[in-house]
């Protein structure tokens, strides 16, 4: 994403950049400035290997079923996810725990898919890499990224 555009402008008796404000005289031209970072191809050399990656070595839950550690109440037996009540996602805690995007994200998956296991790990490897994309891109146009940290 670009630094935000910059425009000096004239009115007929001051020149305005930012909150300052200078009068100047009114025959002199409206010059626009626009400030922005080059595009940078190296972007895509990091992050498409990390991409691809990432998918790779979560690729094995694909062939795999649910787990029996608690995916049964997290999941096929969460009524939550069968039958999904945004109301009660939002406002109930599953095993203890208050992860309503999850819940909603394994019932939207169920209403689209049924309870399939290898349906479900593709979209949430999908997310994952979602995930993985956004934080590059915060990193990308944060400090960090410009080794003022």
């Amino acid at each position: 994403m670009a630094n935000p555009i910059f425009c000096t402008f004239v009115t007929s008796h001051y020149l305005f950049m930012g909150n300052k404000k200078t009068k100047i005289k009114a025959s002199v031209p409206a010059p626009i400035k626009v400030i922005s970072e080059p595009k940078s191809k190296n972007e895509l050399i990091y992050l498409l290997p990390l991409l691809v990656f990432s998918f790779f070595i979560f690729s094995s839950a694909l062939k795999c079923d649910f787990v029996n550690w608690d995916d049964d109440r997290n999941v096929y037996e969460n009524p939550l996810v069968v039958e999904p009540n945004l109301k009660a996602i939002f406002s109930q805690n599953v095993i203890g725990n208050y992860n309503p995007l999850s819940i909603l994200s394994f019932g939207i998956e169920h209403h689209f898919y049924g309870m399939n296991a290898s349906n479900m790990h593709l979209v949430n490897i999908l997310l994952h890499l979602v995930c993985i994309f956004l934080f590059s891109k915060y990193l990308e146009h944060s400090n960090y990224s410009s080794g003022s940290h």
